[in-house]
């Protein structure tokens, strides 16, 4: 059997075993609050500069969201103004050709519609007769809507509506 001696001895012994972990483990503990102290704050910058990048990014969320609106404006104004596509040049260049001698053209108004109003005076007498066949001439261009003369007016005058052919 173990004599009490021994019994105290052991005790002792073990006592002293913990006492030396219990010690290196106060002495641990300070550094590793220390370090969860560190990585809290390290935590916390990190928390802030996402904060703060969140606010950029919202910002340039925002921006890009006006630039898709001033795009699809601006692609609306410019299909306005082409009209769709419309060869404006090669519409008012055979619309021109076709002035006679017999007709002044005085203005012509383009709708992006594809809607096209000239408006003229006769200078010749045959002009109101001759006219409508100047105008049909160019129909692979223009289809001639209506022609409207105002024989009152001296010298007389006349408004031609056309649709653009696509």
């Amino acid at each position: 059997m173990i004599s009490a001696s021994q019994l105290r001895l052991a005790l002792l012994l073990i006592l002293l075993v913990e006492g030396f972990f219990i010690q290196g483990w106060y002495r641990g503990q300070p550094e590793a609050i220390q370090e969860i102290d560190s990585k809290k704050a390290q935590f916390q910058t990190l928390e802030r500069n996402l904060a703060g990048q969140q606010q950029k990014l919202d910002a340039l969320r925002t921006q890009i969201s006006q630039l898709k609106v001033q795009r699809t404006n601006k692609l609306q104004e410019f299909q306005t103004i082409t009209g769709e596509n419309i060869d404006w040049n090669a519409v008012l260049s055979r619309l021109l050709s076709a002035e006679s001698s017999g007709a002044r053209f005085l203005s012509v108004v383009a709708q992006p519609s594809g809607e096209l109003t000239l408006e003229g005076i006769a200078i010749s007498p045959e002009a109101p007769r001759t006219l409508l066949s100047q105008l049909t001439s160019i129909s692979d261009v223009l289809d001639l809507q209506s022609l409207r003369w105002a024989q009152d007016n001296d010298p007389p005058s006349f408004t031609a509506i056309f649709r653009v052919r696509r």
